[in-house]
């Protein structure tokens, strides 16, 4: 299921849901003031600055049935992409794919993919698994 974008103002929360036996794929994710709308309704001469924070939200949702991010999260506020007197908004979209939720291994825990005894554990990535997914329907 392709879900679309949103914007998320300050101090909203981003928040995504799949149903059970789907799990969220993070599409895409901006953090600044990109055009005017529902969360920048006048331009003071800053309207495009922003900041891909798409690693970010794959961090935080990818692989998950459910996740929710503050658009106060310091990971979003300290990448700074416009002046800071101006508020800044994040846009986000994600879709939900068949999937189990598993939970996240750090690197040291991650398997050893060079021996060939070891099974294969696969993670979702966003941009692959959207275009192979969205493309082959």
């Amino acid at each position: 299921m392709c879900l679309g974008a949103e914007e998320y103002c300050l101090p909203e929360v981003f928040h995504a849901e799949c149903a059970v036996g789907e799990v969220v794929v993070m599409e895409r994710a901006r953090f600044g003031r990109m055009e005017l709308g529902r969360c920048v309704t006048r331009n003071y001469g800053y309207i495009g600055c922003a900041v891909d924070v798409l690693t970010t939200l794959d961090d935080a949702c990818s692989g998950h049935r459910a996740c929710d991010l503050s658009v106060s999260d310091p990971a979003l506020v300290r990448t700074k992409p416009c002046p800071k007197d101006f508020a800044a908004y994040l846009d986000a979209e994600y879709r939900c794919v068949p999937g189990k939720s598993a939970r996240r291994r750090s690197f040291n825990e991650m398997p050893d993919y060079s021996r060939p005894s070891v099974s294969k554990i696969a993670y979702l990535s966003n941009r692959f698994a959207l275009y192979t997914i969205c493309l082959a329907r």
